[in-house]
Formats: structure tokens, C-alpha cells, sequence
């Protein structure tokens, strides 16, 4: 209801469920987060929820949206492409909304200049705005952080950029590596 009387979607993925429960929609890239989460409040939280997983869909009665391998965002609303990452899943559930422009916030793509994926060290700061995952939930993306910055994930957005010239995408993250995208504040648009 609160949505319907916004001019605007918000969209989530990883903690910020906790923070804010009426979501427009929340998305997690992996079964385990929602293994893990579920019992522990995302249950109880009103957002409706995504997954890409059909078997976690169908434990947790959840929303599912077929998965697919591919450059840029879907423009079939039946699927996302999956980008090894929520934080890539989860604005095209905002476009598959019909938005059109998308804030991104919390996308800062940095992790600590000491971070070294292959022998699992986090390094000297944490890679979320929440800290670390609980270990069962983390993983160790290595080929792709180079000197502290997701390359992976922001090759994935200059995709993005490139494919879907109807999109007006912001990103509102102070310090963001990511600068395929112009830069702005998330107040000055809400």
C-alpha cells in the first residue's frame, strides 16, 4: 500500500531487510541465504521475496524468476540474468517493474586493498556495509577484485550501460569504484 502512493520503487538484497521490511521486492542470489535467514526474521518481513531458485521458491513459498546467462538485464520480465550477484539481480526486478530510472545505493564495489579471495582473507575491512556474512554464507570471489575493487560486478553494469539506453542509472554510493554512471545523492531524488 505504502508503495502505491510512492513515485518510486525500493528494491534490496542482503541485510537490508533488517532496516527496512517494506521493501517493494528482495532478492538473494544464493538458497543458503534464505536456509540461513529465514527462521531468524526474513520470514516475518512483508517485502515480497525473490529467488532465482526454484526449489528454494517452492520450500519457502517465495516469488520465482527464472535465471538465465546473459549480458545486460533481461527485458523478458519471466527472467533475470544472474551476474553471479544479487547486488546485479536485484535492479532488474526495479526495470522489470517498469522503472526506468534506478538509484543504486550501496554500491560502492570496494573491498580491502588486502583482500585475497583465493586464500579466503576478508583483509583489514569488512566487504559489506553489515560487516561479513556468517561463514557459511560467504564466498570468495578472487580473479575478478583486483587491488581492493569488484571488477567482475562493474564489468557487469558497463554492460548494462552499454545495452539499455533507456535506463537513467545513478549511483548514490559515496566513494563508489563503479563510475560507468553518473554520480549523485540519493536525497536529492526522493
Amino acid at each position: 500500500e505504502a508503495a502505491q502512493k510512492r513515485r518510486f520503487g525500493v528494491y534490496g538484497m542482503n541485510a537490508i531487510w533488517q532496516s527496512f521490511p517494506n521493501l517493494d521486492g528482495f532478492i538473494a542470489c544464493n538458497h543458503e541465504y534464505y536456509d540461513h535467514y529465514w527462521d531468524k526474521g526474513l520470514s516475518e518481513t512483508p517485502c515480497p521475496k525473490w529467488t532465482w531458485d526454484k526449489a528454494c521458491a517452492d520450500k519457502y513459498g517465495i516469488n520465482h524468476i527464472e535465471g538465465k546467462w546473459a549480458d545486460g538485464f533481461s527485458r523478458d520480465p519471466k527472467f533475470i540474468h544472474l551476474g553471479h550477484s544479487s547486488g546485479f539481480q536485484c535492479p532488474q526486478l526495479a526495470y522489470h517493474a517498469g522503472y526506468r530510472r534506478l538509484l543504486l545505493c550501496g554500491y560502492d564495489m570496494r573491498y580491502a586493498s588486502d583482500y585475497d579471495g583465493r586464500s579466503q582473507r576478508i583483509g583489514s575491512m569488512p566487504r559489506h556495509f553489515f560487516g561479513e556474512y556468517p561463514e557459511p554464507l560467504r564466498h570468495w570471489p578472487s580473479s575478478k577484485v583486483k587491488s581492493g575493487v569488484h571488477v567482475e560486478l562493474i564489468e557487469q553494469f558497463e554492460k548494462v550501460k552499454t545495452l539499455h539506453p533507456e535506463l537513467e542509472i545513478i549511483n548514490c554510493s559515496p566513494g563508489s569504484a563503479m563510475t560507468c554512471f553518473p554520480m549523485g545523492h540519493l536525497e536529492d531524488y526522493v
